[in-house]
């Protein structure tokens, strides 16, 4: 059974990015180092906008994947570590669901695959900073999504990545706080029922 759940992985790997259409491409997301990877192998693809996939098809592959890595993360890691970059990308997604989906996959890959991600650290963390950041793009979302979309990943992704790192990502705590006190004004806008754009 577990070859047969593998290839699945393969399959829905394409589909975790929706179309261009569907992507925000002004919500910068440091995919710089990640390509480092990629030509060094360490990762075998760079994430990618497959035509015809739309936002609900992603959303079910992001979530079909979030399944199988609970399951096979931990014994069959080097089979969701080309995963990662494509999920990243989605997170760009103009669809909160999809985003949000990405999230949750993130999260379970940091928390199945641990220590096996230590290669790909110093190009992850910086890529969610700016992914957290790009949720605050002018009319992207709404507020409250922008907040829910921003707590989501501050409950889950980086709860997960002190556990795995919790040594490591002290270059990182300084970027991070910015972001809350980001995320802080927000919530405070939103609950006085503000649209405007959120100061940094």
């Amino acid at each position: 059974a577990v070859p047969h759940l593998l290839s699945l992985v393969a399959l829905l790997r394409p589909l975790l990015v929706p179309d261009e259409a569907s992507v925000n491409m002004a919500a910068s997301v440091n995919m710089e180092g990640l390509s480092v990877l990629i030509e060094s192998g360490y990762i075998s693809e760079a994430p990618a906008a497959p035509a015809l996939v739309h936002g609900p098809t992603s959303k079910a592959a992001l979530l079909s994947m979030d399944l199988l890595a609970k399951t096979l993360g931990t014994t069959e890691s080097a089979a969701f570590i080309d995963s990662v970059p494509p999920t990243l990308a989605s997170l760009r997604c103009l669809d909160a669901n999809v985003a949000h989906a990405a999230i949750l996959l993130l999260s379970t890959f940091i928390s199945a695959l641990g220590s096996r991600l230590l290669a790909l650290l110093p190009s992850l963390v910086p890529a969610l900073l700016d992914s957290l950041e790009s949720f605050f793009a002018p009319s992207r979302f709404p507020l409250a999504t922008t907040v829910s979309l921003a707590t989501s990943m501050l409950s889950s992704t980086y709860p997960a990545l002190l556990t795995a790192f919790p040594e490591l990502l002290g270059p990182f705590l300084a970027p991070l706080l910015a972001r809350l006190v980001t995320i802080g004004s927000a919530t405070n806008a939103s609950a006085g029922g503000s649209e405007t754009t959120v100061a940094r």
